[in-house]
């Protein structure tokens, strides 16, 4: 079995590269044979990232048995590696994705998949070019609570959608990436894309946008209000940002109203995940115990392995969500709605 396994290097050791390599050791098709990060302490283990999801984040593995780069680069020309997952930060994500497809090396890279929609079209062209498999990390198509809802949706289980609400706000992360805009994108592009991207993944592409928002922490925009507008479709909107560093729990939910019954998940309840009726009780919907970080990986292999697009999330999703996310920034900054061209 060994010698069939993918050898798979993690570019980047902050929340997501630790909450990955928690993924990746997990599965008996793939071995962890180098990482990358700048920073030495987290080269060696001694220290690590944390952030909102961090109970998933152990990132606990022998660092002595890889190969550790503290330039990028060197890990993914490291002739060792065959698959690559791009955990850095975003300004970097368009420079090692075309490194990727220059050596035909399939890579799975982190959300936002590039800072504006203009590099991720760049690295749309280089990775058809290169023929190689790269999956955008939309880990929210793979959440449980999120999963459950798009499969609800899909069968017509409770009626046709009429409206829906999403919600994702918490504490920012800080640190020189997060709180510079101009790299981080701000919580428009690091937090709420989830929802943008989900949104799109439920009810197809938006023809316009009209947000609402201002800059707080980035000095790009940290909190935003989004309305999507579909032709005969529903009432969408969408809520994300970051606050000061604070006591209050980091929020994320979704209220949607079918025809017959209305769904709401709150990260905070328990159970977080009920369904409400006319006349009816609630119904908690049991959820399983499982990752999205393991689906999503297990989505990536599964593509790898069969040739096939991945099931789930495509690049052409992740580039689709880039445009998005630009023209809820134009329209914060035009004050009017922007359609959408993509």
């Amino acid at each position: 079995m060994s010698g069939n396994r993918k050898k798979v290097a993690v570019l980047g050791l902050g929340m997501m590269g630790n909450t990955h390599i928690a993924a990746w050791l997990k599965r008996e098709d793939v071995e962890l044979v180098a990482v990358s990060d700048p920073n030495p302490k987290r080269l060696s283990g001694e220290t690590r990232a944390e952030g909102n999801i961090d109970s998933f984040s152990d990132g606990g593995f022998d660092f002595s048995a890889v190969a550790k780069y503290e330039d990028f680069r060197d890990a993914v020309r490291d002739e060792n590696v065959e698959v690559v997952d791009i955990c850095l930060p975003t300004l970097f994500h368009v420079e090692a994705a075309k490194l990727c497809a220059e050596l035909k090396k399939p890579f799975l890279l982190e959300k936002p998949i590039a800072r504006t929609a203009a590099g991720a079209r760049e690295i749309a062209k280089v990775v058809e070019e290169a023929g190689i498999l790269a999956m955008p990390s939309l880990v929210l198509r793979f959440w449980p609570g999120w999963k459950w809802l798009k499969e609800q949706i899909d069968a017509g289980t409770y009626g046709r959608v009429l409206s829906a609400r999403f919600e994702r706000i918490g504490s920012c992360p800080g640190g020189r990436f997060y709180g510079n805009g101009k790299l981080s994108g701000g919580a428009l592009l690091d937090l709420h894309i989830h929802d943008t991207d989900f949104v799109l993944y439920c009810f197809g592409e938006p023809v316009a946008v009209t947000s609402y928002g201002y800059p707080r922490m980035s000095g790009e925009i940290d909190h935003v209000v989004t309305h999507y507008r579909f032709e005969n479709g529903p009432m969408v909107v969408a809520e994300g940002g970051w606050l000061p560093k604070n006591n209050l729990p980091f929020r994320m939910g979704y209220m949607v109203n079918f025809e017959d019954a209305t769904a709401v998940f709150d990260l905070n309840a328990d159970p977080p995940l009920q369904v409400f009726r006319e006349g009816e009780e609630p119904e908690a919907i049991p959820l399983p115990d499982e990752s999205g970080f393991d689906l999503e990986i297990a989505d990536f292999m599964s593509a790898l392995s069969s040739g096939e697009p991945p099931k789930t999330a495509t690049f052409s999703d992740g580039l689709a969500s880039a445009i998005i996310a630009d023209a809820e920034r134009e329209s914060i900054r035009q004050g009017q709605p922007v359609k959408l061209e993509f």
